[in-house]
Protein backbone atom coordinates (compact mmCIF):
# COMPACT_ATOMS: atom_id res chain seq x y z
CA UNK A 1 0.00 0.00 0.00
CA UNK A 2 1.62 3.45 -0.70
CA UNK A 3 2.48 5.88 1.58
CA UNK A 4 1.95 9.46 1.26
CA UNK A 5 3.29 12.77 3.28
CA UNK A 6 0.47 13.87 5.82
CA UNK A 7 -2.12 16.09 4.39
CA UNK A 8 -0.68 15.62 0.88
CA UNK A 9 -0.77 13.37 -2.00
CA UNK A 10 3.52 13.44 -2.72
CA UNK A 11 4.24 9.89 -2.55
CA UNK A 12 7.09 8.18 0.51
CA UNK A 13 9.55 6.79 -1.49
CA UNK A 14 12.33 5.97 1.09
CA UNK A 15 11.58 4.80 4.52
CA UNK A 16 13.09 6.70 7.85
CA UNK A 17 15.36 3.87 8.13
CA UNK A 18 17.46 4.46 4.51
CA UNK A 19 17.81 8.19 5.63
CA UNK A 20 21.65 9.23 5.36
CA UNK A 21 23.15 10.39 8.98
CA UNK A 22 26.16 11.85 7.84
CA UNK A 23 27.23 14.85 5.79
CA UNK A 24 30.58 16.52 5.10
CA UNK A 25 31.68 19.86 5.30
CA UNK A 26 34.35 21.55 3.16
CA UNK A 27 37.32 23.30 5.08
CA UNK A 28 38.10 25.00 2.16
CA UNK A 29 35.12 27.71 2.37
CA UNK A 30 36.22 28.99 5.51
CA UNK A 31 38.88 30.45 3.51
CA UNK A 32 36.94 32.15 1.18
CA UNK A 33 36.49 35.67 0.73
CA UNK A 34 32.84 35.84 -0.22
CA UNK A 35 32.24 33.42 2.96
CA UNK A 36 34.89 34.67 5.27
CA UNK A 37 34.85 38.82 5.10
CA UNK A 38 30.68 38.33 5.18
CA UNK A 39 30.32 36.22 8.14
CA UNK A 40 33.18 36.56 10.28
CA UNK A 41 35.34 39.31 9.21
CA UNK A 42 32.66 42.37 8.26
CA UNK A 43 30.79 41.36 11.80
CA UNK A 44 33.38 40.96 14.02
CA UNK A 45 33.54 44.53 15.64
CA UNK A 46 36.76 45.34 18.88
CA UNK A 47 37.08 48.31 20.55
CA UNK A 48 39.32 48.65 23.74
CA UNK A 49 37.96 51.87 24.88
CA UNK A 50 34.06 53.06 25.46
CA UNK A 51 33.11 56.04 23.65
CA UNK A 52 36.84 56.61 22.02
CA UNK A 53 38.19 54.87 18.44
CA UNK A 54 41.63 54.21 19.16
CA UNK A 55 44.59 52.79 16.74
CA UNK A 56 43.78 49.22 16.27
CA UNK A 57 40.16 48.69 16.76
CA UNK A 58 38.20 46.82 14.12
CA UNK A 59 35.39 49.44 14.03
CA UNK A 60 33.34 51.37 10.73
CA UNK A 61 35.73 54.74 9.93
CA UNK A 62 36.92 55.96 13.27
CA UNK A 63 33.84 55.86 15.58
CA UNK A 64 33.76 54.42 18.74
CA UNK A 65 32.74 50.84 19.04
CA UNK A 66 30.58 51.33 21.98
CA UNK A 67 29.19 53.91 23.16
CA UNK A 68 27.74 55.09 26.87
CA UNK A 69 26.44 58.51 26.03
CA UNK A 70 25.56 61.14 28.21
CA UNK A 71 22.49 63.69 27.81
CA UNK A 72 23.20 66.03 30.63
CA UNK A 73 24.47 69.22 31.68
CA UNK A 74 25.83 69.92 34.82
CA UNK A 75 25.80 73.80 36.16
CA UNK A 76 28.24 74.90 38.18
CA UNK A 77 28.35 77.75 40.95
CA UNK A 78 31.28 77.38 42.86
CA UNK A 79 34.54 78.05 41.39
CA UNK A 80 37.70 78.04 43.41
CA UNK A 81 41.06 78.95 42.14
CA UNK A 82 43.59 76.14 43.22
CA UNK A 83 45.88 78.63 45.40
CA UNK A 84 43.17 81.14 45.86
CA UNK A 85 42.09 79.46 49.58
CA UNK A 86 44.12 78.76 52.36
CA UNK A 87 42.22 76.14 53.36
CA UNK A 88 42.23 73.80 50.54
CA UNK A 89 45.40 72.08 49.18
CA UNK A 90 47.21 74.36 47.15
CA UNK A 91 47.15 73.25 43.34
CA UNK A 92 48.50 75.67 41.22
CA UNK A 93 46.96 76.84 37.69
CA UNK A 94 43.94 74.74 38.78
CA UNK A 95 40.22 74.79 40.41
CA UNK A 96 38.11 73.23 42.11
CA UNK A 97 34.41 73.67 40.48
CA UNK A 98 31.42 73.08 42.93
CA UNK A 99 28.10 71.49 40.80
CA UNK A 100 24.97 72.09 42.15
CA UNK A 101 22.84 71.06 39.28
CA UNK A 102 22.27 68.39 36.84
CA UNK A 103 19.84 69.09 33.47
CA UNK A 104 18.85 65.56 32.46
CA UNK A 105 17.81 65.90 29.01
CA UNK A 106 15.43 63.99 27.17
CA UNK A 107 16.42 63.94 23.27
CA UNK A 108 13.04 62.56 22.35
CA UNK A 109 10.89 65.32 22.83
CA UNK A 110 13.75 67.97 23.89
CA UNK A 111 12.73 68.70 27.66
CA UNK A 112 14.80 69.44 30.39
CA UNK A 113 14.45 67.87 34.04
CA UNK A 114 16.53 69.58 37.04
CA UNK A 115 18.16 67.77 39.48
CA UNK A 116 19.39 70.10 42.56
CA UNK A 117 22.21 68.85 45.22
CA UNK A 118 20.06 70.31 47.52
CA UNK A 119 17.34 67.57 47.14
CA UNK A 120 18.48 65.14 45.81
CA UNK A 121 20.76 61.91 47.78
CA UNK A 122 24.10 62.52 48.14
CA UNK A 123 25.09 59.07 46.58
CA UNK A 124 22.53 59.35 43.24
CA UNK A 125 23.63 62.76 42.79
CA UNK A 126 27.33 61.95 43.21
CA UNK A 127 27.07 58.95 40.95
CA UNK A 128 25.96 61.16 37.81
CA UNK A 129 29.09 63.06 38.25
CA UNK A 130 31.36 60.47 38.34
CA UNK A 131 30.24 58.05 35.56
CA UNK A 132 30.32 61.19 33.70
CA UNK A 133 33.80 62.56 34.76
CA UNK A 134 36.21 59.90 35.17
CA UNK A 135 39.75 61.03 36.13
CA UNK A 136 41.61 62.06 33.21
CA UNK A 137 38.43 62.34 31.19
CA UNK A 138 37.36 66.16 29.25
CA UNK A 139 35.32 68.51 30.39
CA UNK A 140 33.80 71.46 28.30
CA UNK A 141 33.13 74.18 29.93
CA UNK A 142 30.80 77.28 29.03
CA UNK A 143 30.07 80.41 30.72
CA UNK A 144 25.94 80.49 31.59
CA UNK A 145 25.25 83.89 31.60
CA UNK A 146 25.08 85.30 27.86
CA UNK A 147 26.42 88.74 29.07
CA UNK A 148 29.70 87.88 30.83
CA UNK A 149 32.38 88.86 28.43
CA UNK A 150 36.45 88.75 28.33
CA UNK A 151 36.77 84.65 29.25
CA UNK A 152 39.64 82.99 27.85
CA UNK A 153 38.59 79.37 28.23
CA UNK A 154 40.52 76.69 26.83
CA UNK A 155 38.75 74.10 24.45
CA UNK A 156 38.55 71.48 27.13
CA UNK A 157 39.99 71.08 30.37
CA UNK A 158 40.83 67.58 32.03
CA UNK A 159 39.53 66.20 35.10
CA UNK A 160 42.39 65.16 37.92
CA UNK A 161 39.72 64.45 40.65
CA UNK A 162 36.00 63.96 40.94
CA UNK A 163 35.46 63.01 44.79
CA UNK A 164 35.52 66.82 46.45
CA UNK A 165 37.86 68.99 48.16
CA UNK A 166 40.97 68.79 49.43
CA UNK A 167 41.25 70.13 53.18
CA UNK A 168 44.36 71.56 54.27
CA UNK A 169 45.54 69.45 56.82
CA UNK A 170 49.35 69.62 57.73
CA UNK A 171 51.83 71.49 55.09
CA UNK A 172 55.80 71.50 54.88
CA UNK A 173 57.75 73.97 53.53
CA UNK A 174 61.44 72.87 53.16
CA UNK A 175 63.28 75.47 55.49
CA UNK A 176 67.21 75.70 53.86
CA UNK A 177 68.84 75.48 56.75
CA UNK A 178 72.48 76.72 56.55
CA UNK A 179 75.63 75.32 57.58
CA UNK A 180 76.13 75.82 61.56
CA UNK A 181 72.14 76.41 62.20
CA UNK A 182 71.21 77.08 65.32
CA UNK A 183 67.95 74.35 64.64
CA UNK A 184 70.83 71.45 64.35
CA UNK A 185 69.11 69.67 61.84
CA UNK A 186 70.66 67.13 59.51
CA UNK A 187 73.32 69.03 57.26
CA UNK A 188 75.14 66.69 54.90
CA UNK A 189 72.29 64.45 53.13
CA UNK A 190 68.63 64.45 52.02
CA UNK A 191 65.80 63.60 54.29
CA UNK A 192 62.86 62.63 52.21
CA UNK A 193 62.43 59.76 49.68
CA UNK A 194 59.54 59.32 47.21
CA UNK A 195 60.31 55.46 46.40
CA UNK A 196 58.86 52.33 45.79
CA UNK A 197 60.43 48.76 46.55
CA UNK A 198 63.65 48.34 48.27
CA UNK A 199 65.34 45.29 50.61
CA UNK A 200 64.40 46.21 54.49
CA UNK A 201 66.49 44.85 57.15
CA UNK A 202 64.46 45.16 60.04
CA UNK A 203 67.23 45.88 63.28
CA UNK A 204 70.33 45.79 60.85
CA UNK A 205 71.87 46.91 64.01
CA UNK A 206 70.16 46.17 66.97
CA UNK A 207 70.94 48.49 70.11
CA UNK A 208 68.92 46.80 72.57
CA UNK A 209 70.87 43.95 73.74
CA UNK A 210 73.85 43.82 75.60
CA UNK A 211 76.37 42.71 73.29
CA UNK A 212 77.07 40.71 69.62
CA UNK A 213 78.96 38.26 68.29
CA UNK A 214 81.40 39.00 65.90
CA UNK A 215 80.70 37.74 62.10
CA UNK A 216 76.98 37.31 63.16
CA UNK A 217 74.61 37.42 60.26
CA UNK A 218 72.69 40.60 58.63
CA UNK A 219 69.04 40.07 59.65
CA UNK A 220 66.95 38.81 56.64
CA UNK A 221 65.70 41.40 53.91
CA UNK A 222 62.15 41.94 53.32
CA UNK A 223 61.46 42.70 49.89
CA UNK A 224 59.00 45.62 50.11
CA UNK A 225 56.30 45.25 47.69
CA UNK A 226 55.55 47.94 44.42
CA UNK A 227 54.20 49.92 46.71
CA UNK A 228 54.20 53.95 46.81
CA UNK A 229 56.10 55.03 49.60
CA UNK A 230 57.17 58.32 51.80
CA UNK A 231 59.66 58.63 53.99
CA UNK A 232 59.25 62.39 55.07
CA UNK A 233 62.12 62.26 57.94
CA UNK A 234 65.21 60.15 59.15
CA UNK A 235 67.09 59.88 62.35
CA UNK A 236 70.26 59.25 59.93
CA UNK A 237 72.84 57.52 62.44
CA UNK A 238 75.85 55.31 61.34
CA UNK A 239 78.27 53.12 62.95
CA UNK A 240 81.76 52.30 62.76
CA UNK A 241 84.16 49.64 62.25
CA UNK A 242 86.48 50.30 64.76
CA UNK A 243 86.11 50.64 68.76
CA UNK A 244 84.95 53.89 70.00
CA UNK A 245 84.00 55.18 66.49
CA UNK A 246 80.23 55.40 65.61
CA UNK A 247 77.54 58.15 65.79
CA UNK A 248 75.92 59.34 69.36
CA UNK A 249 72.37 60.51 69.63
CA UNK A 250 72.01 63.73 69.18
CA UNK A 251 69.35 66.13 67.00
CA UNK A 252 71.93 67.11 64.41
CA UNK A 253 71.40 63.59 62.55
CA UNK A 254 67.99 64.47 62.58
CA UNK A 255 66.51 65.87 59.18
CA UNK A 256 64.24 67.69 57.62
CA UNK A 257 63.74 70.67 60.57
CA UNK A 258 60.00 70.96 60.48
CA UNK A 259 59.97 74.41 62.20
CA UNK A 260 58.38 76.08 59.14
CA UNK A 261 55.53 73.34 58.71
CA UNK A 262 51.90 73.88 60.06
CA UNK A 263 49.06 71.64 61.23
CA UNK A 264 45.91 73.08 59.91
CA UNK A 265 42.41 73.17 61.67
CA UNK A 266 39.25 72.18 59.74
CA UNK A 267 36.42 69.99 60.50
CA UNK A 268 38.11 66.10 60.66
CA UNK A 269 40.97 67.35 62.69
CA UNK A 270 38.65 69.19 65.30
CA UNK A 271 37.43 65.30 65.91
CA UNK A 272 40.70 63.98 66.81
CA UNK A 273 43.63 66.46 67.38
CA UNK A 274 43.80 68.30 70.84
CA UNK A 275 47.46 70.08 70.29
CA UNK A 276 47.60 73.67 69.11
CA UNK A 277 47.53 74.75 65.20
CA UNK A 278 49.86 76.35 63.19
CA UNK A 279 53.57 76.37 63.07
CA UNK A 280 55.36 73.47 64.77
CA UNK A 281 57.35 74.23 67.90
CA UNK A 282 60.74 72.94 67.86
CA UNK A 283 62.96 73.15 70.99
CA UNK A 284 66.53 72.09 71.46
CA UNK A 285 66.95 70.74 75.33
CA UNK A 286 70.44 69.51 74.15
CA UNK A 287 72.45 70.73 77.32
CA UNK A 288 69.53 70.80 79.69
CA UNK A 289 68.79 67.24 79.73
CA UNK A 290 70.56 63.61 78.83
CA UNK A 291 67.47 61.84 78.21
CA UNK A 292 67.66 60.92 74.68
CA UNK A 293 63.65 60.39 74.45
CA UNK A 294 63.23 63.60 75.84
CA UNK A 295 65.36 65.37 73.56
CA UNK A 296 63.09 64.05 70.72
CA UNK A 297 60.23 64.50 71.49
CA UNK A 298 60.59 68.14 71.57
CA UNK A 299 61.61 68.73 68.38
CA UNK A 300 59.09 69.64 65.42
CA UNK A 301 59.73 66.79 63.92
CA UNK A 302 57.94 64.53 67.07
CA UNK A 303 55.17 66.58 66.40
CA UNK A 304 55.16 66.56 62.68
CA UNK A 305 55.48 62.62 62.93
CA UNK A 306 53.04 62.26 65.83
CA UNK A 307 50.53 64.17 64.14
CA UNK A 308 50.97 62.18 60.43
CA UNK A 309 51.78 59.14 61.48
CA UNK A 310 49.88 58.46 64.63
CA UNK A 311 46.81 60.64 64.61
CA UNK A 312 45.84 61.02 61.62
CA UNK A 313 46.32 58.09 60.81
CA UNK A 314 44.51 56.55 63.48
CA UNK A 315 41.36 58.57 63.22
CA UNK A 316 41.66 57.42 59.64
CA UNK A 317 41.17 53.90 60.55
CA UNK A 318 38.48 54.57 62.94
CA UNK A 319 36.88 56.90 60.04
CA UNK A 320 36.78 54.16 57.57
CA UNK A 321 35.32 51.31 60.23
CA UNK A 322 32.70 53.45 61.36
CA UNK A 323 29.20 51.65 59.59
CA UNK A 324 27.25 54.51 61.47
CA UNK A 325 28.76 56.99 59.18
CA UNK A 326 27.17 58.16 55.46
CA UNK A 327 29.71 57.31 52.56
CA UNK A 328 30.01 61.30 52.25
CA UNK A 329 30.82 61.29 55.93
CA UNK A 330 34.07 59.22 55.33
CA UNK A 331 37.00 60.21 54.29
CA UNK A 332 40.10 59.87 52.43
CA UNK A 333 43.99 60.80 53.19
CA UNK A 334 45.94 62.80 50.54
CA UNK A 335 49.44 63.73 49.95
CA UNK A 336 50.46 66.40 47.65
CA UNK A 337 53.24 67.48 46.28
CA UNK A 338 55.23 70.61 44.67
CA UNK A 339 52.01 72.53 44.95
CA UNK A 340 50.37 69.85 42.11
CA UNK A 341 53.47 71.15 39.78
CA UNK A 342 54.62 67.97 38.74
CA UNK A 343 53.20 65.18 36.66
CA UNK A 344 53.73 61.84 37.77
CA UNK A 345 51.93 60.13 34.83
CA UNK A 346 52.47 61.72 31.58
CA UNK A 347 49.48 61.99 29.35
CA UNK A 348 47.32 59.88 32.42
CA UNK A 349 45.45 63.32 33.37
CA UNK A 350 44.14 61.93 36.82
CA UNK A 351 45.76 62.46 40.47
CA UNK A 352 49.46 61.57 39.96
CA UNK A 353 49.34 64.70 37.13
CA UNK A 354 48.34 66.83 39.99
CA UNK A 355 51.39 65.57 42.48
CA UNK A 356 48.85 64.24 44.53
CA UNK A 357 48.33 60.03 45.64
CA UNK A 358 45.73 58.61 48.37
CA UNK A 359 47.39 57.49 51.67
CA UNK A 360 46.80 53.79 51.83
CA UNK A 361 43.17 52.90 54.63
CA UNK A 362 44.02 49.80 54.82
CA UNK A 363 47.53 49.86 55.38
CA UNK A 364 46.80 53.12 57.74
CA UNK A 365 47.98 53.22 61.17
CA UNK A 366 48.64 48.88 61.26
CA UNK A 367 51.48 49.70 58.34
CA UNK A 368 53.52 52.15 61.07
CA UNK A 369 55.81 50.57 63.94
CA UNK A 370 55.23 52.36 67.11
CA UNK A 371 58.20 52.66 69.23
CA UNK A 372 58.37 52.39 72.86
CA UNK A 373 58.80 55.14 75.65
CA UNK A 374 62.42 55.08 75.27
CA UNK A 375 61.48 56.81 71.15
CA UNK A 376 58.96 59.34 72.28
CA UNK A 377 56.51 57.07 71.47
CA UNK A 378 57.15 57.81 68.07
CA UNK A 379 56.89 55.72 64.54
CA UNK A 380 59.92 54.15 64.30
CA UNK A 381 60.29 54.92 60.51
CA UNK A 382 58.57 57.82 59.46
CA UNK A 383 57.13 56.68 56.60
CA UNK A 384 53.96 56.73 54.77
CA UNK A 385 52.41 54.36 52.57
CA UNK A 386 50.17 55.40 49.41
CA UNK A 387 47.51 53.25 47.95
CA UNK A 388 47.45 50.62 45.21
CA UNK A 389 50.10 48.01 45.39
CA UNK A 390 51.25 46.71 42.41
CA UNK A 391 48.68 48.40 40.93
CA UNK A 392 49.52 50.56 37.72
CA UNK A 393 46.56 53.10 38.44
CA UNK A 394 48.39 54.48 41.23
CA UNK A 395 52.16 54.56 40.72
CA UNK A 396 54.47 57.01 39.48
CA UNK A 397 55.32 56.16 35.60
CA UNK A 398 58.29 57.92 35.83
CA UNK A 399 62.09 56.55 36.02
CA UNK A 400 63.68 55.76 39.40
CA UNK A 401 66.94 55.93 40.32
CA UNK A 402 68.41 53.68 43.37
CA UNK A 403 69.52 54.31 46.38
CA UNK A 404 70.04 53.32 50.17
CA UNK A 405 68.25 54.62 52.94
CA UNK A 406 69.13 54.19 56.67
CA UNK A 407 67.37 55.28 59.43
CA UNK A 408 67.82 55.16 63.07
CA UNK A 409 65.92 54.91 66.62
CA UNK A 410 65.89 55.04 69.94
CA UNK A 411 65.34 51.72 71.75
CA UNK A 412 65.74 50.43 75.30
CA UNK A 413 68.91 48.53 76.02
CA UNK A 414 69.18 46.59 79.18
CA UNK A 415 65.80 47.27 80.72
CA UNK A 416 65.95 50.89 80.38
CA UNK A 417 66.48 54.47 78.53
CA UNK A 418 70.05 55.28 77.81
CA UNK A 419 70.91 58.69 78.27
CA UNK A 420 72.67 60.76 75.58
CA UNK A 421 75.95 60.11 77.50
CA UNK A 422 76.14 56.56 76.89
CA UNK A 423 79.20 55.42 75.63
CA UNK A 424 80.18 54.01 72.48
CA UNK A 425 79.48 50.29 72.85
CA UNK A 426 82.92 48.28 71.51
CA UNK A 427 80.68 45.06 70.05
CA UNK A 428 80.27 43.14 66.82
CA UNK A 429 77.30 43.33 64.46
CA UNK A 430 76.80 42.18 61.22
CA UNK A 431 78.48 39.74 58.83
CA UNK A 432 81.90 39.34 58.17
CA UNK A 433 85.43 40.29 60.24
CA UNK A 434 84.21 43.98 60.31
CA UNK A 435 82.95 45.10 63.63
CA UNK A 436 80.17 47.89 63.28
CA UNK A 437 80.45 49.42 67.25
CA UNK A 438 77.30 51.96 67.76
CA UNK A 439 76.04 53.58 70.90
CA UNK A 440 74.09 51.48 73.12
CA UNK A 441 69.96 52.21 73.20
CA UNK A 442 70.05 52.79 68.73
CA UNK A 443 69.00 50.49 66.82
CA UNK A 444 69.36 50.82 62.76
CA UNK A 445 66.77 49.79 60.40
CA UNK A 446 67.98 50.06 56.23
CA UNK A 447 65.92 50.09 52.94
CA UNK A 448 68.74 48.77 50.10
CA UNK A 449 68.09 49.34 46.73
CA UNK A 450 65.15 51.30 46.78
CA UNK A 451 63.61 52.77 43.43
CA UNK A 452 63.36 56.61 44.39
CA UNK A 453 60.85 58.91 42.04
CA UNK A 454 62.49 62.14 43.62
CA UNK A 455 64.12 63.11 46.72
CA UNK A 456 64.95 66.14 48.67
CA UNK A 457 66.19 68.19 51.88
CA UNK A 458 69.28 69.82 52.54
CA UNK A 459 70.76 69.28 49.03
CA UNK A 460 67.55 69.56 46.30
CA UNK A 461 66.90 67.04 44.14
CA UNK A 462 70.54 65.84 43.86
CA UNK A 463 71.31 63.57 46.70
CA UNK A 464 74.38 61.61 47.50
CA UNK A 465 74.57 57.92 46.19
CA UNK A 466 73.59 55.43 49.05
CA UNK A 467 75.92 56.76 52.08
CA UNK A 468 77.62 53.98 54.38
CA UNK A 469 79.17 56.06 57.25
CA UNK A 470 79.06 59.50 58.30
CA UNK A 471 82.11 60.31 56.99
CA UNK A 472 82.05 63.27 54.50
CA UNK A 473 83.87 61.32 52.05
CA UNK A 474 81.29 58.84 51.70
CA UNK A 475 79.00 61.44 51.05
CA UNK A 476 80.51 62.98 48.20
CA UNK A 477 79.02 60.40 45.37
CA UNK A 478 76.42 62.38 43.41
CA UNK A 479 72.99 60.68 41.68
CA UNK A 480 73.09 63.32 39.47
CA UNK A 481 74.60 60.25 36.93
CA UNK A 482 71.83 57.59 37.87
CA UNK A 483 69.20 60.77 37.42
CA UNK A 484 67.61 62.06 34.28
CA UNK A 485 64.55 64.82 34.11
CA UNK A 486 61.94 63.17 35.30
CA UNK A 487 63.34 63.10 38.82
CA UNK A 488 63.83 66.79 39.28
CA UNK A 489 60.85 69.35 40.28
CA UNK A 490 61.03 72.98 40.96
CA UNK A 491 61.76 74.94 43.44
CA UNK A 492 61.92 73.29 47.19
CA UNK A 493 60.55 70.39 48.37
CA UNK A 494 56.98 70.81 49.94
CA UNK A 495 53.93 69.03 50.85
CA UNK A 496 50.58 69.22 51.93
CA UNK A 497 48.67 66.21 53.30
CA UNK A 498 44.33 66.73 53.24
CA UNK A 499 41.27 65.05 54.43
CA UNK A 500 38.85 64.85 51.16
CA UNK A 501 35.28 66.43 52.15
CA UNK A 502 33.11 64.64 49.69
CA UNK A 503 31.46 66.73 47.65
CA UNK A 504 29.89 67.29 44.22
CA UNK A 505 33.47 69.29 43.33
CA UNK A 506 35.50 68.78 40.23
CA UNK A 507 39.44 69.34 40.31
CA UNK A 508 39.85 70.51 36.77
CA UNK A 509 43.22 72.28 35.15
CA UNK A 510 40.59 75.70 34.88
CA UNK A 511 43.33 78.39 35.52
CA UNK A 512 40.65 80.74 36.94
CA UNK A 513 43.00 83.73 37.07
CA UNK A 514 43.91 83.19 33.59
CA UNK A 515 41.04 81.94 31.82
CA UNK A 516 38.23 83.81 34.08
CA UNK A 517 40.01 86.76 34.91
CA UNK A 518 36.55 88.62 35.67
CA UNK A 519 32.91 87.34 37.23
CA UNK A 520 30.85 84.84 35.58
CA UNK A 521 28.12 86.06 36.65
CA UNK A 522 25.03 84.37 39.25
CA UNK A 523 24.59 81.49 36.97
CA UNK A 524 27.71 80.03 37.21
CA UNK A 525 29.33 77.33 34.69
CA UNK A 526 27.85 74.88 31.96
CA UNK A 527 30.03 71.88 31.87
CA UNK A 528 29.38 68.78 29.31
CA UNK A 529 31.18 65.37 29.44
CA UNK A 530 33.35 64.38 26.39
CA UNK A 531 30.49 61.46 25.71
CA UNK A 532 27.47 63.45 25.79
CA UNK A 533 25.29 62.40 22.78
CA UNK A 534 25.51 65.30 20.11
CA UNK A 535 22.10 66.16 20.11
CA UNK A 536 22.69 67.85 23.96
CA UNK A 537 26.53 68.84 23.10
CA UNK A 538 25.81 71.15 19.84
CA UNK A 539 22.45 72.91 21.79
CA UNK A 540 23.75 73.39 24.69
CA UNK A 541 21.85 77.22 24.74
CA UNK A 542 18.19 75.57 23.82
CA UNK A 543 18.62 72.91 26.26
CA UNK A 544 19.52 75.68 28.94
CA UNK A 545 16.71 77.54 27.39
CA UNK A 546 14.68 75.33 28.18
CA UNK A 547 15.74 74.70 32.04
CA UNK A 548 15.28 78.36 32.11
CA UNK A 549 18.67 79.72 32.80
CA UNK A 550 18.75 81.86 30.16
CA UNK A 551 16.23 83.94 28.08
CA UNK A 552 17.28 84.47 24.29
CA UNK A 553 18.02 80.48 22.84
CA UNK A 554 16.98 79.49 20.06
CA UNK A 555 13.80 78.51 19.50
CA UNK A 556 14.58 74.71 18.55
CA UNK A 557 17.22 72.35 18.26
CA UNK A 558 19.64 72.12 15.50
CA UNK A 559 19.39 68.39 14.18
CA UNK A 560 22.75 66.57 14.35
CA UNK A 561 23.43 63.26 12.58
CA UNK A 562 22.10 61.05 14.21
CA UNK A 563 25.92 58.38 13.64
CA UNK A 564 28.05 58.83 17.44
CA UNK A 565 30.65 60.68 17.38
CA UNK A 566 33.50 61.98 20.08
CA UNK A 567 34.07 65.14 20.77
CA UNK A 568 37.71 67.03 20.64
Amino acid sequence: MPLYYPGTNTLVTHSFAERQLTAEFDDALVDQLAWKNSRYDGARLTGAKINKFTTGDITYQDLPVITKQSTAIYIANTIIGGMEDPQYASIKNHSYVGINKILIVDIENNTVDVLDSTAEPYDEFHRFITNDFPTGNKAFIKVVDQSVQGTNLKGHHRVKMNKGFLLKTFSFNFANEPSGSSERVLQENNSMYLYKKGDFKDNFIDGSVSGGAAGAPDPPGVDQSNQLRFRYAVLEMFPASVAGGGQIFSIRHLGPSFASSSIHENKFTQQYYTGSYGLLKHQDKTGTTTNSAEILNATALASASRFLAIDTLSFLATNSADFSLTNQEKTEVHCTFFQGTKDFAPGAHDERSISTFEIDQNQAIFGIEQGDSCNASLPTNHELLFKGPNDNRFLPTLGTFDDDIQNAHLVASGGACVPTNTAIRNVAFGAGAVQEVMQSGITIDKVEDAEVFVQGGILGPIGFESAQSSSLGSYGDSQLDKMTFENFYSGSFNYEISFLDKNHTLILDLDKNLELPFSVGNQGLAIIAENTHPIVAFNIEFFLQQAGLITNGPPSPTPINPFPTQIN
